[in-house]
């Protein structure tokens, strides 16, 4: 398995810290309208891939402004995506050198040097350098600095997500845990470093639809007397609940914005998108406009949305709907799960951790897919309501 493992420094229910994240396509979002004329008189200064080794902490911060700087500039002058493919491959490597230079400047203070070694740990997780995760945990868990101890408890992560990349069932991974832990014993029993391995591999299985080897997993470590594994077992009922979704009916409760109760039987008879959002997360307001624009040509023939907010910031969700003024129903994940009544909360019950995540529900209450976003929303609803041209 290939583990991308976002969630050591990471919209997960978080933001990329790569050049190519969001924020930087947000920033081309709001210079599109000069892309043409900026792309005529724009020259890419390449410079800013050129880091150099041993330099002092202030080089690294200067180093990593510049570059980002200049890709917003490359951003807003280049709107065809594909095109921008290989100077974001080479962007991404000159981070990589910012960050590793920064964490090895003799200079740099500790909240710096923790910071730098979010992205590093990530990468060396996945490519399986258990040994250097290691090496990581020891220097830095008896630090006095709470900033390097991070850097420990990272590192630790990092272990147990390599360990769940080279595992290829439950039972593999199971005992490459237990090679390990008498290997390296004083990592395991100060760092859960299986809970973070079977939350690694379970989510792994869980994206690629494997509600039975997800059983297995939690079968084969429910004996476990690791408190910590026994949370990330937890946790995965949920991913098995989502992998099992597809032809099977879906619970759904709660309160809408308005305070008033979610009556998911009166939804029966139309085909339903449930869609798992916030306010901050940029990749889920980009799918809006299609949302309703496919809301607008289906909605007299039977499509309905359904959205679940995951945003705590109330005021933030209801100035967003003032404004936007969306023609279908929001309901708030905060007020439900503060209501005096006990509802499931959703993230919670199926497991959600990124968003946008888009459920997409048939006439008769059966989920038909839970990948139902752009292009793929379009065509699924063009199979459900074939007649409407």
């Amino acid at each position: 398995m290939r583990f991308n493992p976002a969630f050591l420094g990471a919209c997960l229910i978080g933001a990329a810290a790569f050049i190519a994240a969001p924020e930087f396509y947000s920033a081309a979002a709001a210079q599109d309208g000069q892309a043409a004329e900026e792309k005529e008189k724009y020259t890419l200064d390449e410079s800013i891939f050129d880091i150099e080794e041993g330099q002092s902490a202030d080089y690294y911060v200067k180093a990593e402004e510049k570059l980002r700087a200049e890709m917003n500039k490359f951003i807003a002058a280049t709107p065809n995506v594909d095109d921008r493919v290989g100077v974001f491959g080479k962007a991404n490597a000159a981070l990589e050198k910012i960050w590793r230079g920064t964490f090895n400047a003799e200079d740099a203070s500790d909240e710096a040097r923790a910071k730098a070694a979010s992205p590093i740990v990530s990468t060396l997780a996945e490519e399986g350098k258990t040994e250097e995760l290691v090496e990581l945990y020891k220097r830095f868990k008896d630090s006095e600095s709470n900033a390097l101890k991070t850097v420990a408890a990272r590192a630790a992560s990092g272990i147990g997500v390599s360990i769940a990349a080279a595992a290829k069932d439950a039972d593999a991974l199971a005992d490459s845990l237990k090679s390990w832990e008498e290997k390296e014993n004083d990592v395991f029993s100060q760092a859960a470093v299986a809970a973070t391995a079977v939350t690694a591999f379970g989510g792994e299985l869980a994206d690629q639809g494997k509600g039975d080897e997800l059983e297995a997993l939690v079968n084969r470590f429910k004996d476990s007397e690791d408190k910590a594994v026994q949370n990330a077992l937890k946790n995965l009922e949920g991913k098995i609940r989502f992998a099992k979704l597809v032809g099977n009916e879906m619970v759904v409760e709660g309160l809408y914005l308005d305070k008033t109760e979610i009556d998911w039987k009166s939804y029966r008879g139309k085909v339903v998108l449930v869609d798992f959002w916030a306010t901050w997360c940029p990749p889920c307001l980009a799918e809006i406009p299609n949302v309703q624009k496919l809301y607008e040509k289906y909605h007299d023939a039977g499509f309905e949305v359904l959205g679940y907010s995951v945003d705590r910031d109330l005021e933030a969700l209801e100035k967003f709907e003032e404004e936007r003024k969306l023609p279908w129903k929001t309901a708030s994940r905060k007020l439900s799960t503060d209501a005096e009544k006990d509802y499931v909360n959703l993230s919670d019950y199926y497991g959600v951790e990124s968003i946008p995540t888009m459920i997409l529900v048939g006439k008769d209450g059966k989920v038909i897919s839970t990948e139902a976003r752009g292009a793929e929303l379009k065509r699924l609803l063009e199979e459900q309501f074939p007649d409407v041209k």
